[in-house]
């Protein structure tokens, strides 16, 4: 869950270190491995904060705004690093709520946000054509969010089913 990476200054200081018998340093560049709770990274120094599959974090309940809290007690941790503080949030997306959809809508006029919406058959040359035809036609609407990388709509909901719509 944890990984230390040396700069050149640490290989260096650890030369220092050890002519001086001193014990040396694992690394000063922390790569962790965290999980959605955010109170046991609340307080710390991050450069750069990865959320992968934000919108899942959503549930079955866009009220709860656990994607949000997270976003939010996060993003602070970066503030010593100003403009170079990163935050990346990575996921496909659902319906029209939730952290990922308000900043794909407020964000991306800011000149400090990219945002890239790519379907999987552009990013992903493994996946097969076949089996996309196949996931298109099982769920079209799953199909457009897990791999068309496509907001649904109000009135589609990806905890509603075709065949709970349509029984």
């Amino acid at each position: 869950s944890t990984l230390y990476l040396q700069t050149e200054a640490d290989q260096e200081e650890n030369k220092r270190r050890v002519k001086a018998g001193l014990p040396r340093l694992r690394g000063t560049v922390l790569v962790y491995s965290g999980h959605s709770n955010a109170s046991g990274l609340v307080g710390l120094t991050s450069k750069t904060i990865i959320i992968d599959e934000i919108s899942a974090m959503v549930g079955s309940n866009p009220e709860a705004g656990l994607d949000v809290q997270l976003y939010e007690e996060l993003k602070p941790t970066m503030a010593t690093f100003g403009e170079d503080g990163k935050m990346i949030t990575l996921s496909n997306p659902r319906g029209p709520f939730g952290k990922l959809f308000d900043l794909y809508n407020k964000e991306r006029l800011n000149p400090n946000t990219l945002i890239v919406q790519i379907p999987t058959w552009l990013i992903n040359p493994t996946v097969s054509q076949d089996f996309l035809e196949k996931e298109k036609k099982r769920n079209p609407l799953q199909f457009n969010m897990q791999y068309g990388a496509q907001f649904a709509t109000a009135s589609q909901s990806p905890f509603l089913t075709q065949e709970i719509v349509e029984s």
